[in-house]
């Protein structure tokens, strides 16, 4: 078992991916150095609050993994950190809160949906019409898929430490 649920998410150690060092602050990420990977399971909300409790939980469950005194390294590889989400979602998403946290150092785009089944609790067959809007996530996505646009994912990186993400 290596994927632990701490909160609202799950985390585990992986290798950094950057293909270069990553600082903010006067802190340095080096390529394969440790980091804490984010996994966000599908349902519930991801309010600065429920992410801030998650993400200490993490910190104090894997500290040993670090060194002492030092931020965090926290990285997540999701469409839920895609930055195009930035020209379609609502301002007040909580979702792009989240993804506020991260400094995306990669993106990637691609012509097929394959995350639909999570956000949309069903296999995307192509037609958008069939996909439920009864949330503005939903009906942002859906209107996505039906204007041809591509879905893509972000690879970001925070530091946390003391409660906050740096």
């Amino acid at each position: 078992l290596s994927r632990f649920t701490l909160g609202r998410m799950q985390y585990e150690i992986i290798p950094f991916w950057g293909h270069e060092d990553y600082s903010k602050q006067g802190h340095i990420l080096h390529p394969k150095d440790p980091v804490i990977n984010i996994h966000i399971p599908k349902g519930g909300r991801l309010s600065r609050e429920v992410r801030m409790e998650s993400y200490q939980r993490a910190a104090d469950f894997f500290q040993n993994q670090f060194e002492a005194g030092k931020p965090i390294p926290f990285v997540c590889s999701s469409w839920l950190i895609y930055p195009e989400q930035k020209n379609f979602l609502p301002p007040t998403s909580n979702l792009l809160s989240f993804m506020e946290d991260f400094d995306i150092l990669m993106t990637k785009e691609g012509e097929g949906y394959q995350f639909a089944w999570r956000l949309f609790d069903r296999w995307y067959n192509g037609n958008p019409k069939t996909l439920p809007r009864n949330n503005s996530l939903r009906r942002a996505y859906a209107d996505r898929m039906a204007a041809g646009l591509p879905a893509g994912t972000g690879y970001g990186v925070f530091f946390y430490q003391n409660g906050t993400v740096l």
